[in-house]
């Protein structure tokens, strides 16, 4: 199977949209870090619609002023997302 070798999360998604477009009856599981889960999931609920997905968030062990940090930054993306439409 082909690698997605991205540079972000958007990237991530069409990407693998284009590995996986053969495949007929796919069922995805996008696992990511439990802080990044409400992003990856409206991401790739977007680009990768039609596809059957499963998401896991892997729980995070980082520090809390990091973690902190990760979490400002993605409700930040969201809010951005939701706002102003997603570009790819």
């Amino acid at each position: 199977m082909e690698n997605a070798l991205s540079k972000n999360t958007v990237d991530d998604a069409v990407k693998v949209k284009s590995i996986v477009s053969n495949l007929n009856n796919a069922k995805l599981i996008v696992i990511t870090s439990d802080f990044h889960l409400k992003r990856v999931q409206l991401i790739f609920n977007i680009i990768l619609e039609n596809y059957d997905m499963e998401f896991v968030g892997v729980e995070s062990n980082l520090e809390e002023e990091k973690l902190n940090s990760f979490v400002q930054h993605e409700q930040k993306a969201i809010k951005a997302i939701l706002e102003d439409g997603l570009y790819y």
